[in-house]
Order: structure tokens, then C-alpha cells, then sequence
């Protein structure tokens, strides 16, 4: 079979993450759609990433590429190894890396696509364990505050912009993408009387600028109680059928607008 090493993670500019990341993403896409389509052997890839947040956080963005790729192509199986920082640097120097992917390939199963190292050397593998809520209790938002909701141009965004209406919040923006037209106007309508002062704002996520000035000048009129990312862009198709600027727009919301979201509530608190 064929093994490949995508060093996607480790090569990213932490002061620039936002951008970083999403060429890294495109990179990735390009390189399985192209590679997939073209071959029928079996193949393996293993993405190796230092354990830091921005590093981690890109990891786990391939995860979900690749194992949707999995699903597609029968033939294709992966491995995200997270390995802590130091030993990362040391295994450049005294060559320990090879060996570390080597026993890896020697342990494969599909299955296992997570594996961590801690400091100590020692092995852990991630799993998806689904989830069981238990019974809750409806609690009032007791704080009073402003809530900003992203994708509030869409009826999810409009369901929480309700729910946290319904609870006693007191202000709430919505952001959206599209101008404002009367539907949205409609929602503000409704949920004004609810007794909270609602806005629209439109905002492309995506547009580093244009999220820290929003955020800014929200701030400057008060705290922002808390934020619900809801902003999504669907079109939906196979890896093999969907170019790559259809994913870059579907992955701009969710990539580039929580980078440059947590970059404005963290520089602006």
C-alpha cells in the first residue's frame, strides 16, 4: 500500500493562524481529492502535529476532512498523531520521529485515528463516545446582558436569538452575512416584542477587519454576555464531485470566522 505524511499542522504561522489555517485546509482538500480520485490501492496518511491549542485545533479540522474522506473512499484510512511539543523538537534533531510513525503503522486500525503522547511518552487514543444527556431543568438567564448570535440571518440563529429572549435576556445582535431584507426585519419585529432590544448586523465572518471593528464597537457600547457561532454555509456533495472553492466557502464560517471571532472577544475583553 501507499503511505503518506501530511505535515500540514506543524507548518502554520501562529501569528497569522486564521489565514494559516485555511490554506492549510485547502491544501489538505486539494491533496485527498486529487490523490483519491486518482488511485485505488490502498492507501494511508498520517498527520503528524505538535500538541499546542492552534496546532490541536488544526488537527482536529483534518480529522473531520479525512474521515469524511473515509467514508467515500473505501481504500483510504488515516492517523492524526499528537506528540507534546518538546519531544516534536527533540525528534527532529535525534531522528526518534520515524520511529514513533514506524510503530504507528505497525499498529494500525482504522479506528484509532487519534493518538496522543503525552510528555511522559505515553500513548492515548482518542474516541468518540456518544452522548447521553440527562434530564434538565429550564434555568433563567439571570444575568442581564447583550448576546450576539452569528448566522442570524437563518432560523437557527433566530431559534437561539427566541430561546435566550424567552429567558430573560435583554439585547441580543444578530449577524448575518445578506443585507438586511424584511424577513429579518419580521424577526426583529418578533422578538422586540418580547420585551429585548434586537439588532441585525451584516458581517461576513470570514473578513478578519471586518470582525475586529464589530466586535469593537459592540464593546465600546457595554460587556458582551456571551456569544452563540452559529454560522454555517451549506453545500453539501462528495469530495471527488465538489471544487475547491465550493469548500473553502462552506468551511469560511466555521475556519476563518471562530479564528477571527476569539481573536476579537480576546483582544477586545
Amino acid at each position: 500500500d501507499v503511505v503518506l505524511i501530511n505535515t500540514a499542522a506543524i507548518l502554520i504561522d501562529q501569528n497569522n493562524y486564521g489565514v494559516a489555517a485555511s490554506r492549510a485546509l485547502q491544501a489538505s482538500y486539494i491533496f485527498a481529492r486529487a490523490l483519491l480520485s486518482r488511485t485505488e490501492k490502498p492507501l494511508r496518511l498520517i498527520v503528524l502535529s505538535p500538541t499546542t491549542a492552534q496546532h490541536a485545533a488544526l488537527a482536529a479540522s483534518l480529522r473531520g476532512l479525512y474521515s469524511t474522506a473515509a467514508r467515500e473512499f473505501s481504500h483510504f484510512s488515516f492517523k492524526i498523531i499528537e506528540v507534546a511539543i518538546d519531544t516534536f523538537k527533540r525528534g527532529l534533531v535525534d531522528n526518534s520521529l520515524p520511529g514513533i510513525i514506524r510503530n504507528e503503522l505497525s499498529l494500525w486500525n482504522p479506528e484509532e485515528n487519534y493518538v496522543r503522547f503525552t510528555p511522559e511518552g505515553n500513548r492515548t487514543v482518542r474516541y468518540l463516545k456518544e452522548f447521553q444527556p440527562q434530564e434538565t431543568h429550564h434555568k433563567k438567564i439571570t444575568v442581564s446582558g447583550h448576546y450576539l448570535i452569528t448566522g442570524g440571518a437563518g432560523s437557527l440563529g433566530f431559534a437561539f436569538a427566541q430561546h435566550l429572549a424567552q429567558r430573560g435576556a435583554e439585547k441580543i445582535t444578530l449577524v448575518g452575512r445578506r443585507d438586511i431584507d424584511a424577513t429579518i426585519n419580521a424577526r426583529l419585529d418578533e422578538l422586540t416584542t418580547l420585551g429585548i432590544e434586537a439588532r441585525y448586523i451584516a458581517v461576513d465572518l470570514a473578513e478578519s477587519a471586518a470582525v475586529h471593528a464589530m466586535v469593537a464597537s459592540l464593546l465600546s457600547e457595554g460587556p458582551i454576555t456571551g456569544v452563540i457561532h452559529s454560522a454555517g454555509h451549506i453545500n453539501d456533495g462528495l469530495i471527488r464531485n465538489k471544487p475547491v472553492d465550493i469548500f473553502m466557502q462552506v468551511i469560511a464560517s466555521k475556519v476563518a470566522g471562530t479564528i477571527n471571532l476569539v481573536e476579537a472577544l480576546t483582544e477586545n475583553p
